[in-house]
């Protein structure tokens, strides 16, 4: 059968690598990377009608480094549409969603990040906090279905889209409090960041999430600040995004970089704040380069990124070196 996770079997991935250092590892959100499924067979095959979700999954968070999963196996609207605990969904999804995917009974996509972030809470309160611990929060806001809570919307000057930028907000800020209720947040690195740009549909009620560009052309909200494209084009409103970097007891101000930097760069900077970057197999990490120069303010270290490499949807190679994009397929 067809591979159905992104990730290559001996692709070493960062709570893999963090597990070796007795780290605890979880993800909440959407594990928008495949994993596979099983028919009533007992083949693993993508979903459909046939596919037994009384079995576990393989493939997934728990085979790639993750002690603990609960999320979604994609986005609010993906498939099944129901919230998933380590390797098995938490109920059989025997109703329909969008498109037919088969989908939990009652499902309510606009209370998943709370949820989500209630799940992760609970988490941090009880781990066990002797043993260091990495957490991935793939959030399914702001990403589509555009569903804030009942509470967020109206909280904005830009519809749909901002209410729930809004809600996103309060729950990294929910995150945040919990880490120093449990005195964690001193020397906790807290990275916030996005995977690529956005689509800046307006959102609406219901399904039906607007064209894209609407969020701009409805409310003037610049959704890409004054860059030219959008999600999964090649253009810079495509690929550059915000990355936000908190740890209190080394960052003592705020500080801007302008480097250019990959989010391919954290797996090899965090090994080695650790101290063990020597650690990382030969041929681990790949295009990965250390920027903890800039985030401890080393300036004997001197942090170079010469050039980026971007994929579009259609998987077409874009390259960025300063302040040139290269697109050969153009």
């Amino acid at each position: 059968m067809k591979k159905q996770c992104m990730i290559e079997d001996e692709q070493l991935t960062l709570p893999e690598f963090l597990k070796t250092f007795n780290y605890n590892t979880a993800a909440f959100g959407k594990w928008h990377l495949g994993q596979s499924f099983f028919n009533t067979d007992g083949v693993q095959e993508a979903i459909n009608k046939n596919t037994d979700f009384s079995k576990a999954t393989v493939d997934g968070p728990n085979d790639h480094g993750f002690d603990y999963f609960y999320g979604m196996n994609g986005t609010a609207a993906g498939a099944p549409i129901c919230f998933m605990e380590n390797r098995k969904t938490q109920v059989i999804p025997t109703a329909k969603g969008k498109k037919g995917r088969p989908m939990e009974e009652g499902f309510d996509a606009s209370q998943v990040m709370p949820k989500l972030t209630n799940k992760l809470i609970d988490y941090i309160d009880t781990i066990e906090k002797t043993k260091p611990f990495f957490i991935y929060f793939p959030m399914t806001a702001i990403h589509t279905p555009l569903v804030p809570s009942k509470e967020f919307l109206g909280t904005s000057k830009a519809g749909i889209y901002g209410d729930f930028i809004q809600q996103t907000d309060h729950h990294v800020g929910e995150v945040i409090e919990c880490l120093e209720r449990n005195g964690l947040r001193e020397n906790t690195i807290v990275i916030f960041t996005s995977d690529n740009g956005s689509h800046g549909r307006p959102g609406a009620k219901g399904e039906k999430d607007g064209p894209a560009g609407g969020v701009f052309d409805k409310y003037g909200y610049k959704f890409k600040a004054s860059y030219k494209g959008s999600k999964g084009d090649a253009w810079e409103g495509g690929h550059r995004v915000p990355f936000t970097i908190s740890w209190p007891k080394v960052i003592k101000r705020e500080q801007v970089s302008d480097e250019l930097l990959s989010t391919n760069d954290i797996m090899r900077t965090l090994a080695s704040l650790l101290n063990v970057e020597k650690a990382l197999p030969k041929g681990a990490a790949e295009d990965s380069y250390d920027f903890s120069s800039i985030i401890t303010g080393n300036k004997e270290d001197v942090f170079t990124r010469e050039y980026a490499i971007h994929l579009t949807f259609h998987g077409e190679v874009v390259i960025r070196k300063d302040q040139w994009v290269l697109m050969p397929y153009l």
